[in-house]
C-alpha cells in the first residue's frame, strides 16, 4: 500500500496524490499549530525572535501575538527574552516552551503515520500508478 498515488484529472494529466492533515491545539480558540511550532524552532535556531521572524517571513508584531496567545491559553511563559546587552537582544524557550515543542512534534509525527495508514486503507484500489510509457 503506497501513500502516494496517481490519479488522472479530466484532461488526462496524472497528478501525484499524497495525504496530509493540519494539526493544532485549541482551548477557547486555536493557539498552537505548525506556524507557532516553526516560530519556536527558529527561535531555538537563531536565538532571537527578530531573527526568527526574518527567516519565517512574518512581522515581529505578528510573532509576539502568536507567542502571547499561546502563553495566555496555557497560563505560563513559553519564550523568555533579554533586551539589549553587549550582543543585542536574545530569546530562548522556557522549559515549558521546550517541552510543548517536543510534545507537539511527537504528536505531529504520530498523526502523520496514522493519516498515511487511514489513506492507504480508505483509498486502496481507488487510484493507481500510471503505466510506464517510454
Amino acid at each position: 500500500m503506497s501513500t502516494t498515488d496517481a490519479a488522472a484529472n479530466e484532461s488526462g494529466t496524472w497528478l501525484m496524490v499524497t495525504p496530509g492533515a493540519r494539526l493544532w491545539l485549541a482551548a477557547d480558540k486555536k493557539f498552537f499549530g505548525p506556524g507557532v511550532a516553526r516560530l519556536l524552532m527558529l527561535i531555538v535556531k537563531t536565538g532571537a525572535i527578530k531573527a526568527a521572524c526574518a527567516e519565517m517571513g512574518v512581522s515581529y508584531t505578528k510573532a509576539r501575538k502568536m507567542v502571547a496567545l499561546v502563553e495566555s491559553e496555557l497560563g505560563c511563559a513559553i519564550v523568555i527574552s533579554q533586551q539589549g546587552g553587549q550582543h543585542g537582544s536574545s530569546s530562548a524557550l522556557t522549559e515549558t516552551g521546550k517541552e510543548l515543542l517536543v510534545r507537539y512534534k511527537m504528536f505531529e509525527s504520530e498523526c502523520e503515520v496514522l493519516v498515511k495508514e487511514a489513506y492507504a486503507k480508505s483509498f486502496d484500489g481507488f487510484m493507481r500508478q500510471p503505466d510506464n510509457e517510454s
